[in-house]
């Protein structure tokens, strides 16, 4: 006979190491503390089991997650390896959801203006005031055979991020540093074996849609312009929800198109679809791998140029 274990029962206490996974409480345990050395751990080599069991690749758990775009400088290395985001802004400590890093604690990148810098990162230099912050691709993640779609990474820590996990969605194949690579939000649910896409909300005046996410544009009382990705899988699907912005857009790449009903949009950067009002919404599936993009619903004013 074999017992199915619930892996979130599975805890240890004290301080974690690069292993596990840290949830903000565990909802079987009302005892634990909140914080301090009693606060309990799940181990992500349980979730590991699992997540392999079913075909799910696993990437080691990264420290912390990037909660926007890092102000820095590329770098490619060898094809990859070697590869280093360097802080090109103002200098200081390398501080990532509320966390000081330290020397040799990775971090997962996923939020990249340019897609193809998306990665797992460990610190090399945690700057100061004289000296830029700089971060190196990992060795189990720095070229092409080690990026798969549908990989699983685990956050450790943050104010916002800890304790959820990432998926790659992208399809490749993957040059690195040319390819881009892709990175959707995960939650997972206390039974630990069902895992639903989380809504992303932007309060920034732009960000790249990533394949199977949805989002919703909360920057107050301005325009959210939404770029598609450059790479999306026949299937993908994108939701946008208006929120707090008084306006949102979706923005094409070179020879993209988007179909809502009987109206298709122009082909290339110069077509478009705009809502200019809060709570209008869409959601698109790829129907042509990278190109064509078809509404399957959408509700309010939608203008398509």
């Amino acid at each position: 006979m074999v017992t199915i274990v619930n892996p979130i029962s599975q805890l240890q206490t004290g301080v974690p190491d690069a292993t596990d996974l840290i949830p903000a409480t565990d909802v079987n345990d009302t005892s634990q503390a909140a914080t301090g050395t009693t606060k309990k751990y799940i181990r992500s080599d349980v979730f590991d089991f699992y997540f392999n069991a079913v075909g799910i690749r696993t990437i080691a758990a990264a420290y912390v997650a990037t909660t926007t775009p890092l102000t820095a400088t590329y770098n490619n290395g060898t094809a990859g390896f070697g590869a280093t985001l360097t802080n090109n802004s103002t200098f200081g400590l390398l501080i990532i959801d509320g966390i000081n890093l330290q020397v040799g604690q990775r971090v997962l990148v996923w939020q990249q203006t340019n897609s193809a810098q998306n990665g797992v990162y460990s610190v090399t230099n945690v700057g100061t005031s004289l000296i830029p912050w700089v971060l190196t691709r990992t060795t189990d993640y720095d070229n092409s055979a080690q990026v798969i779609q549908g990989q699983i990474i685990m956050i450790q820590a943050g104010n916002t991020l800890h304790g959820l996990t990432f998926q790659e969605t992208a399809a490749g194949p993957f040059v690195i540093g040319t390819t881009d690579i892709t990175f959707q939000q995960f939650n997972i649910l206390t039974a630990g074996t069902v895992i639903i896409p989380s809504w992303v909300v932007v309060t920034a005046a732009a960000a790249n849609l990533v394949p199977g996410s949805s989002y919703i544009a909360n920057n107050t009382g301005s325009n959210v312009a939404f770029t598609l990705p450059t790479i999306a899988a026949v299937g993908t699907v994108l939701q946008i929800v208006g929120g707090t912005s008084t306006s949102w857009n979706i923005v094409q790449n070179a020879g993209q198109s988007i179909t809502v009903g009987d109206v298709t949009s122009t082909i290339g950067a110069t077509g478009s679809i705009s809502s200019f009002r809060a709570n209008d919404s869409i959601s698109i599936v790829c129907s042509v791998a990278n190109s064509t993009w078809v509404s399957f619903a959408s509700m309010g004013n939608l203008t398509i140029v």
